[in-house]
């Protein structure tokens, strides 16, 4: 099988979508709730999950 440059993007963006958490904590001190809703909302965005919210 050949190098397929679509899956190493992929394979890629998820290693990237996986430490997003670790690498804001970081940056981000004391904010963990914040950094945990922002870093599901990422990888919810990317994987093209969307979540209805109902008042």
């Amino acid at each position: 099988m050949d190098w397929d440059p679509y899956c190493a993007v992929f394979e890629n963006e998820q290693v990237k979508l996986m430490r997003i958490e670790p690498d804001l904590h970081k940056q981000v001190m004391g904010e963990n709730e914040a950094l945990e809703v922002v870093s599901n909302a990422m990888r919810s965005s990317r994987a093209g999950v969307f979540q209805i919210l109902i008042a």
